[in-house]
């Protein structure tokens, strides 16, 4: 599996690699998890940056990536992992993170299963993905499934998620979707 050429993209739209090109999607995202605790798992953790924050909310974090080389805080929960075999036990978190790395899966499908199966019943899932015209797709390679409204509603009926909130905002880096979807049947 490829890494992610961050470096290449950051350079491309004049952000930083510390994530900041996503925060205001991000910072939107996580108002609908205020006041919410539980285990969170944050796929596709890169720095740790979001995984922290998470911390810091009152959360217990778990975080996975293929590449845990550039973590900023190593002493927290980390596995190397990737969202299409998430190496935690069935129905081990309340809540899963998901922002700027549903777009690199080449099995969407799979990924959500993987979601759907680590999930206790009624869990959650924040993801936050760009939207089918967002500009930033054309500038990555990695950047290889691409959705609209039809397309996700589409995989979540399937995967055993309902929707509570799908939603587009605009920002610096084009329009994304933050979606929160719940896990409501065995798969």
């Amino acid at each position: 599996m490829a890494i992610i050429d961050f470096d290449k993209y950051n350079k491309l739209s004049g952000q930083s690699a510390s994530g900041q090109c996503l925060k205001g999607y991000v910072e939107f995202g996580l108002e609908w998890l205020k006041n919410k605790k539980g285990k969170i798992l944050d796929i596709g953790c890169g720095t740790g940056e979001w995984t922290k924050v998470l911390s810091d909310i009152g959360f217990d974090t778990y975080g996975v990536d293929i590449d845990l080389s550039k973590l900023i805080s190593p002493s927290m929960k980390f596995k190397q992992g990737d969202m299409h075999k998430i190496p935690f036990e069935d129905e081990y978190f309340d809540f899963v993170f998901n922002s700027g790395v549903f777009e690199h899966s080449l099995s969407p499908y799979i990924a959500l299963c993987e979601m759907h199966r680590v999930l206790k019943k009624g869990g959650k899932v924040l993801l936050i993905v760009p939207t089918e015209k967002n500009r930033r797709l054309i500038y990555l390679d990695q950047h290889i499934s691409v959705f609209d409204d039809d397309s996700l509603i589409n995989l979540f009926i399937k995967t055993g998620f309902k929707i509570e909130l799908l939603s587009k905002v605009m920002g610096t880096e084009g329009t994304h979707y933050v979606i929160l979807i719940k896990k409501v049947c065995k798969k």
